[in-house]
């Protein structure tokens, strides 16, 4: 019965009602927010301009000693990982480029360089591509020869 008469006696006291009026107010907005950044920002995700995620793409090659480059970058020598900035949807980002070239560096005589292109969006901040999980080269490709003819022939 003590408790309550104390409680009543806090709450009755305007001086001490409108304290907590104004605790409330300041606190309960407070709290909210922080609850909302911390579980918005996740310390493992490393971020980049216009709120891009980092993603890490495993490259792999048909051919040991294959060196890998990300936009005439060199990455390290297959297997490795490449990592590119996207968005929250696993999409590649314009980020001041419309798209990347992942190239793969022949490491002996008779192979061709190997690319594969990703679209990065029309304008700065807008999605592209699907960014993959892995990418593999096949380092015996070769290129293709055209299936018309172009040249001129003498006709004389």
């Amino acid at each position: 019965m003590g408790e309550q008469i104390q409680v009543s006696f806090l709450i009755d006291n305007p001086l001490v009602a409108g304290i907590l009026c104004l605790l409330m107010r300041l606190l309960i907005p407070l709290l909210a927010l922080g609850l909302l950044v911390g579980c918005a920002s996740d310390p493992s995700v490393k971020h980049g301009r216009h709120g891009s995620i980092a993603y890490q793409i495993h490259v792999e090659a048909s051919e040991p000693g294959t060196k890998i480059e990300w936009n005439n970058e060199y990455m390290g020598v297959a297997p490795c990982d490449v990592e590119v900035f996207g968005d929250k949807n696993g999409q590649f980002m314009n980020l001041g480029t419309a798209y990347g070239v992942l190239r793969a560096l022949p490491s002996i005589q008779g192979q061709y360089t190997q690319r594969k292109a990703f679209y990065f969006g029309f304008s700065e901040g807008k999605s592209g591509d699907h960014i993959p999980k892995q990418v593999f080269f096949e380092m015996s490709l070769v290129p293709q020869k055209p299936s018309v003819d172009v040249n001129f022939k003498d006709q004389h």
